[in-house]
């Protein structure tokens, strides 16, 4: 039981960590995507205003420069989401190779518990009926007694 218990605690534990690990890989996906939406708003921006205005070459070459480095900022982001997905496929795996052996293992030895223990229980039944069988028999034979002495003893009546 100790054991089985143990490894409910270890999956309990197991499944914080993958919940945890899985609230932590939305909220960057989640950032992703604003910064994303932010870098395409930016992005048609540039894209308007080179169209419209004919500015300085430095004023367009800033601006794509400061558009490059949010790009390079989304993969950067990208590659941190993708690392946080592969730990959490790894927890995933852990709780699953946790749940797999734990109760395996665990409820293997309860059920060897509980034999062990309906074996123990019959074999009692069976002690205590054979004792109140020969018990029976006994207050059988020896319960009848007469039911007055002397000429007349040879009536038995049963003291039951």
């Amino acid at each position: 039981m100790r054991n089985f218990l143990r490894s409910v605690r270890v999956l309990w534990q197991k499944q914080g960590e993958e919940q945890q690990q899985k609230r932590k890989m939305d909220s960057l996906s989640k950032e992703l995507d604003k910064k994303l939406n932010a870098y395409k708003r930016a992005e048609n921006r540039i894209i308007g205003t080179k169209l419209l205005e004919h500015k300085p070459e430095i004023d367009a070459k800033q601006r794509m420069e400061h558009l490059s480095e949010k790009k390079e900022m989304l993969n950067v982001l990208r590659k941190r989401i993708e690392m946080e997905k592969a730990k959490h496929q790894a927890c995933m795996r852990d709780t699953h190779d946790v749940t797999l052996n734990g109760f395996k293992i665990g409820l293997a030895s309860i059920f060897e518990s509980l034999t062990e223990f309906s074996k123990d229980l019959v074999k009692l039944y069976e002690d205590l009926l054979a004792q109140a069988n020969s018990k029976d028999s006994e207050k059988a034979t020896a319960g009848k007694r007469p039911c007055v002495e002397g000429p007349y003893s040879h009536i038995a009546v049963d003291a039951s």
